[in-house]
């Protein structure tokens, strides 16, 4: 259920461990989908990004997406990064399913700034070090649509996150047309 009809939107909250998270969508032509998300994991990291999807049908029932994203990842703690993000994502779904399955299979690539401090006898140097961190995840989703604007989502998220294995994840959702 990503929004129905040209010009519809639909928005979504999502809560689990350790994702949590709201989006909005938009779509603008018949396969043209613009989502709006932010994201958290157990509130230590925060993504926030904006992805556009072009919709190819596969035959009557199937249809493959492709989009691309750019967002925020800001994370505190012992793991500490911080900065810009650019990803892709190629999602399967059955559009006219009764219970709606994807799997959305994306990368995302983090260009994160960090402070160095260097000690060589009693001088100190500080200075800037690039780090370019890489994310993939496989999302598979159900959608159990009720109602004509609603529908209930499920989410199991097995993925790496900064090049670390991420415990695996699940999430539940609510999910509403306007």
């Amino acid at each position: 259920m990503s929004p129905g009809t040209v010009g519809e939107s639909e928005v979504s909250l999502r809560a689990g461990f350790p994702w949590y998270g709201v989006g909005v969508a938009r779509r603008f032509t018949s396969r043209l989908e613009v989502d709006l998300q932010i994201e958290t994991a157990s509130f230590a990291r925060w993504e926030s990004r904006v992805e556009a999807g072009y919709a190819l049908p596969l035959g009557a029932r199937w249809q493959l997406q492709p989009a691309l994203s750019l967002g925020y990842a800001d994370q505190r703690g012992e793991l500490s990064v911080q900065g810009p993000q650019i990803g892709g994502s190629l999602t399967l779904s059955c559009h006219t399913c009764r219970f709606r399955p994807s799997l959305k299979l994306w990368d995302r690539e983090l260009l994160s700034v960090r402070r160095t401090e260097r000690l060589e006898g009693d001088d100190k140097t500080t200075g800037l070090k690039w780090e370019r961190l890489s994310s993939w995840a496989a999302d598979l989703e159900i959608l159990f649509p009720f109602g004509e604007r609603w529908a209930f989502e499920t989410t199991f998220r097995f993925s790496e996150i900064d090049g670390r294995f991420a415990i695996p994840g699940l999430s539940l959702g609510l999910r509403r047309r306007l």
